[in-house]
């Protein structure tokens, strides 16, 4: 589910992304620029800024959506062999978004 981003709630821009069937995770980003799901009940800026993605327009495709990385500028959430992680715009970077709530 796409919410509000966590490290800015004024920007519609900055997006969190919370798990649907596990409530309270959020994808965050790690400094290995791996991603996990990690509990908001820790709450910290440096957490809520790992929580946030910008989003720009697709790299990929035009008519889908790319989230970087609030904590890590330049590196953009994207699937490599199957998993997902932050790279600087390889993989596939471009996601179809249908449910976001604001």
């Amino acid at each position: 589910m796409i919410c509000r981003g966590k490290a800015d709630t004024a920007n519609d821009v900055y997006v969190s992304i919370r798990s649907e069937n596990k409530p309270g995770l959020y994808i965050t980003a790690n400094e290995d620029l791996s991603v996990t799901l990690e509990q908001e009940s820790v709450i910290s800026e440096e957490l809520e800024l790992r929580q946030t993605f910008h989003t720009v327009m697709g790299l990929d495709d035009e008519s889908g959506i790319s989230f970087e990385s609030a904590a890590y500028p330049g590196y953009y959430l994207a699937i490599v062999d199957d998993v997902l992680t932050l790279t600087g715009g390889s993989g596939n970077a471009t996601f179809y978004v249908t449910d976001v709530e604001y």
